[in-house]
């Protein structure tokens, strides 16, 4: 079934062709294969667009959510760590860990004063944002 599998499976992929960059890898590969696709007729981009920072956490990260104030960065991880980062220069502030299990959920307070977290420790962690406790 491996060559009727490797045949069928373009669909998946057509309906993001259209919309992908011209110059991209994909489109490059791909639009020669399907050609008679719909295509954008305007606002179709060259290339990707770069990102602005791209932060290594080093580990699997399952949630994030920026302050209100744009600021910061708080991420969630399979371990159970939570990590709050400068958004504009991707350093790592501080640590928050209480949990046992993988955070699930991650948000700031409208006024960005808390960090609340869940867990499939299946206990929910509200933070001080500034301090960490």
């Amino acid at each position: 079934f491996k060559q009727a599998i490797v045949d069928s499976t373009p669909h998946i992929y057509t309906s993001g062709l259209a919309l992908s960059p011209e110059q991209s890898h994909f489109a490059l590969v791909k639009k020669q294969k399907f050609q008679h696709l719909f295509s954008l007729e305007s606002g179709n981009i060259k290339t990707w667009i770069q990102s602005a920072l791209v932060i290594d956490v080093g580990r699997d990260v399952l949630c994030i959510c920026y302050s209100p104030n744009g600021e910061h960065v708080v991420s969630g991880c399979g371990n159970g760590l939570l990590r709050l980062w400068d958004a504009k220069t991707g350093k790592a502030l501080r640590d928050l860990q209480k949990h046992t299990a993988a955070v699930r959920s991650v948000a700031y307070s409208p006024c960005g004063k808390f960090i609340c977290s869940g867990s499939y420790d299946q206990t929910v962690t509200i933070w001080d944002a500034k301090t960490g406790k």
